[in-house]
């Protein structure tokens, strides 16, 4: 709850929406502790489900891989069920018209804005 991390793991194996992948620095991370609890209640607003979570540099910087190989740049942790919702509608209308997978950058999304291009 904390955001601290810790080498041991004392819960055992435990079922996830998504594995969960956090590298560099240990410093406690409470608000991605706060935002993976928050996502797991929106999980059925994902048009395609989360597979991975990666977080470089302890939470700053976020990415989700889909179960399509689409790699979302996720941003802050603000606006979670928004941008659940606006992903899922631009994957859509991305889809229909180009196929998949996309890298899709949410990092400007406080401004309006959602960058989608294929993967190449």
């Amino acid at each position: 709850e904390s955001g601290r991390f810790m080498d041991e793991n004392l819960s055992g194996e435990l079922p996830g929406l998504f594995a969960t992948e956090v590298a560099g620095s240990t410093a406690p991370a409470p608000g991605l502790v706060k935002f993976i609890k928050e996502i797991e209640n929106y999980k059925d607003l994902f048009v395609l489900q989360p597979v991975k979570l990666s977080c470089a540099d302890g939470a700053a910087s976020c990415s989700f891989l889909l179960s399509d190989g689409s790699n979302i740049t996720w941003g802050g942790f603000e606006f979670t069920r928004l941008k659940i919702i606006r992903l899922s509608e631009v994957m859509r209308k991305a889809a229909a018209s180009r196929g998949g997978p996309f890298r899709v950058d949410l990092r400007s999304f406080a401004e309006g804005k959602i960058f989608v291009s294929p993967v190449k």
